[in-house]
């Protein structure tokens, strides 16, 4: 049998973090009765599942951002101002919503709240205690524009980062490709030189077989030194050219 979960695992204590004002708010229906008690905490139980399903269903965060944001307004308008603090949970919510569309469009629908509240206390329909939900006020203003903002630029370094790492590899590929050229050439000098050596070698040699055996044997010597250190150079070089192709093949990878 599946282990019943209020929110994802992954998703550690955070969630539960955030309920500490939600129980709080339970705190204002200590007290009261009839249908300022029940539909309360009806609206409660609502908010509570539109916030779960964020963790569970972020496809739906949006439409549970706008639900919960059109709740808190009941309670606010019709209950007690004192609700007003929930709106805080549909701002949380829209820092997961992707789409910049539908994030300043939820944006506009829970700063609208207080747009309507301004206007009620100025017409006379209401009057609010304004000290007291205004640091409210000011985080649902400004909050998620300054994160919004944030991580535009956030975006825009990322982007910086990954330009830069590519024209890194950029130069280090044209680094390793111009040491290649560079061991090829000096391949090409020392085998070139080196057989031109002891051609000359072999055919002095040869005429020196008969005539001067002493002569010739020293440079036969002189040949096989020639060939020795042609042979430790080549495996230099190629021990070289494996280091540059291994170095490439890992950054390929």
């Amino acid at each position: 049998m599946k282990k019943f979960r209020l929110f994802p695992e992954e998703d550690g204590y955070i969630p539960h973090l955030w309920l500490a004002y939600y129980y709080f708010t339970l705190l204002y229906l200590i007290g009261e009765q009839g249908f300022r008690f029940w539909i309360p905490l009806l609206v409660m139980v609502v908010i509570f599942f539109c916030y779960r399903e964020i963790y569970w269903r972020p496809e739906r965060t949006f439409s549970s951002a706008i639900v919960l944001t059109i709740l808190v307004a009941y309670l606010i308008f019709f209950i007690e101002q004192d609700f007003f603090y929930l709106l805080l949970y549909a701002i949380n919510m829209l820092y997961v919503v992707k789409s910049p569309a539908k994030f300043w469009t939820g944006y506009l629908i829970v700063n609208a709240v207080t747009g309507i509240m301004l206007l009620t206390d100025i017409y006379g329909v209401h009057d609010w205690t304004w000290g007291y939900i205004s640091p409210g006020i000011l985080i649902s203003l400004i909050t998620p524009a300054v994160w919004k903002v944030q991580e535009k630029w956030y975006r825009k370094w990322e982007a910086v980062n990954e330009e830069l790492a590519d024209t890194k590899k950029q130069v280090e590929e044209l680094i390793k490709e111009r040491e290649r050229d560079r061991i090829a050439r000096d391949l090409h000098d020392t085998v070139g030189q080196t057989l031109s050596t002891i051609s000359v070698k072999s055919d002095i040699s040869k005429k020196l077989l008969y005539k001067n055996q002493e002569r010739a044997e020293q440079e036969l010597d002189d040949i096989q030194q020639l060939s020795r250190s042609l042979l430790q150079e080549m495996r230099e070089i190629v021990s070289d050219l494996r280091f540059f192709a291994g170095g490439s093949g890992s950054s390929a990878a």
